[in-house]
């Protein structure tokens, strides 16, 4: 029974409302990902995991709405420094994330030692929201996984 102008208000503006649903989406599955890289297994089966995992969420997204950060950096980050700064945040951290399991991976010898951890970690990152775009088009599973195989052949 709230309007619509009671809630903006509740929270400043439509613009605010929006940075504080993006806050908390960002929050639970950045929460999500760290889980499935820190749990148990070797880099490769944890890096497996979170290619895995985000399959399974675009595959049960039946509206294919999509992924918000990924969606917020495609139609606002350009224009909204706020949006834009919020993102940014989003994939340092998950960069960062893949990056510790992929040189925990090279220190057991599961991941080449000579390969470019900071480049693997930003390509995990990029998979994994083109992951997302691609199941918005089409969330084919056989295409999915394929795009997920392919990445595990990097490392």
């Amino acid at each position: 029974g709230i309007g619509r102008g009671s809630l903006y208000n509740t929270f400043g503006s439509k613009h605010e409302l929006y940075e504080a649903a993006l806050r908390r989406y960002q929050e639970a599955n950045g929460a999500a990902l760290q889980a499935v890289l820190e749990a148990p297994g070797s880099s490769r089966e944890r890096l497996q995991a979170a290619l895995d995992m985000v399959i399974d969420r675009a595959r049960r997204d039946r509206d294919h709405r999509g992924c918000m950060i990924t969606n917020a950096a495609v139609e606002l980050a350009g224009h909204d420094p706020a949006v834009r700064r919020m993102v940014q945040r989003t994939l340092r951290l998950q960069e960062e994330a893949f990056q510790s399991v992929i040189e925990q991976g090279q220190l057991a010898g599961e991941i080449d030692a000579g390969a470019d951890a900071v480049a693997l970690a930003e390509f995990f990152v990029t998979t994994l929201n083109g992951i997302q775009v691609m199941a918005r088009v089409d969330p084919d599973l056989r295409r999915l996984r394929s795009l997920a195989d392919t990445a595990m052949r990097t490392v």
